[in-house]
């Protein structure tokens, strides 16, 4: 009975064995011996009931059992857990290794009892169907089956269907598209969505080139690689592992963010049959474990503004595997990516007025220029150009204007968003004939060109 192995795996599940034996003669049996082989990669859990005793040296129980009156049925039973996994399959073997038939000077009438497990006739290739052959499933079948010359031994395999299965999703916890000095924040989480618990495994994320990490979330950072190595997940169970980064170069928006299992424990459920061949070779199931970002399936295009959740691209640990571009043979379930925009809006606005809308023929006036970023990202480097009418001229400039002739220039930089920088230009009148005079600042050149995003292949 293997149930309760089924249900809580082979690292904490058990399995029963039961042995049944029947007086089918004429006279009571007297007393005979149960020797039961337990085969390596199974441990028999102590004490075993009905006074069954274990020698680890032979791997073998025995039972001196009591006297049997004709048509008597008694059973011994004993539970196991698997010790060594890579073992499986295990096919146990019982048999009635002594008995009193020498007391009515006669033998048993079908049956030698021994502990030779070689000589009780050609049991069914191993995971054979459970009562082929001579394999007995009740104790009535026993001496029945054409080709079952001892019907004094039996056999009972015991397997493990190993699953191993990991996968991954992977997201962007902010807004699809964030400002240009946020910080951003993502989550990896992997689920065991096979049968057997996953034993080590490594998550490696492959971070866009443009992006510097903040906080690498307790793993090891390579290069443009973060890698955590995590022990132990319980079939069912998920984990999570969370990092921040952020922007070093806008021009290189949007971002891709590649997360992997990178290497796992599949191999340790590898197995090689009782007759030493028949390996029984164990992968996850529906992915390669690797850090290549490109062999994991067709993602949907990379975009200004992304779509989370488009195509082959999961938000929820459940979509992993389901989709059929994420699911062999077009893709994995043991990758994912998580992109993010950038908004970009480079404005800069400027308003200029004077100290005073009449002045003497021998005053001056100062003229205060404002402006202000009203876009989303840093200004970088801009010019101001104030161009002097006909009959002035500059006589001062706040904040290292350059005074020519004709013009006051001001070479600025970083003004944030939201954020604005003042100067001034004071003007004297040179020749009054000229009246009115109409002065134009302007911002002659800036650093637009600067949030362009080269052409990629990718994007």
């Amino acid at each position: 009975d293997s149930t309760d192995l089924a249900t809580n795996g082979p690292d904490t599940g058990t399995a029963t064995f039961t042995i049944t034996v029947k007086n089918q003669g004429t006279v009571p049996s007297k007393t005979f011996t149960v020797t039961d082989w337990v085969p390596v990669g199974i441990q028999p859990t102590l004490p075993i009931g009905n006074g069954g005793v274990w020698n680890s040296g032979s791997r073998t129980i025995t039972w001196a059992m009591p006297d049997m009156l004709p048509g008597a049925v008694v059973t011994r039973s004993y539970v196991v857990t698997i010790s060594d996994v890579t073992q499986r399959p295990y096919r146990n073997i019982a048999e009635i290794s002594t008995d009193s038939s020498a007391d009515y000077n006669t033998t048993d009438v079908d049956s030698t009892p021994n502990t030779t497990t070689t000589d009780d006739g050609s049991y069914p290739a191993v995971l054979s169907s459970p009562g082929d052959g001579i394999d007995n499933l009740t104790i009535d079948d026993a001496g029945v089956r054409a080709g079952d010359p001892q019907d004094d031994a039996d056999i009972a395999d015991l397997t493990y269907p190993v699953i191993y299965d990991l996968a991954l999703v992977k997201v962007n916890d902010g807004p699809a598209v964030v400002q240009f000095d946020e910080t951003i924040d993502f989550s990896i989480t992997v689920q065991n969505q096979g049968n057997v618990a996953s034993h080590d495994f490594v998550i490696t994320d492959t971070l866009p080139a443009g992006l510097v990490i903040v906080d690498a979330g307790g793993g090891t950072v390579v290069g443009s690689t973060i890698t955590w190595t995590i022990s132990d997940l319980d079939p069912g169970a998920s984990t999570t592992r969370t990092f921040s980064m952020e922007i070093d170069d806008i021009t290189l928006r949007p971002y891709r963010n590649f997360a992997e299992i990178s290497a796992d424990s599949a191999d340790d459920y590898d197995a090689r049959g009782v007759d030493g061949a028949a390996l029984i070779d164990i992968e996850d199931v529906d992915s390669l474990p690797d850090a290549t970002t490109d062999n994991d399936g067709e993602y949907p295009p990379l975009l200004e503004v992304p779509l989370p959740g488009a195509d082959s691209d999961n938000l929820l640990i459940d979509e992993a595997g389901v989709e059929s571009a994420d699911a062999p043979p077009l893709g994995e379930d043991d990758a994912d990516i998580a992109d993010v925009g950038v908004e970009v809006v480079y404005d800069l606005a400027l308003a200029k007025v004077p100290s005073a809308t009449t002045v003497d023929p021998s005053g001056t006036v100062t003229f205060t220029i404002t402006i202000e970023n009203q876009g989303t990202v840093s200004s970088g480097d801009y010019t101001i150009t104030d161009t002097l009418p006909a009959g002035t001229q500059a006589t001062e400039a706040s904040d290292s204007g350059v005074i020519t002739a004709t013009t006051v220039t001001w070479d600025l930089t970083d003004l944030a968003p939201g954020d604005t920088r003042v100067v001034t230009v004071t003007v004297e009148i040179t020749d009054i004939t000229l009246r009115p005079f109409k002065n134009i600042a302007e911002i002659s050149s800036d650093s637009a060109d600067a949030y362009d995003v080269p052409s990629r292949v990718d994007f």
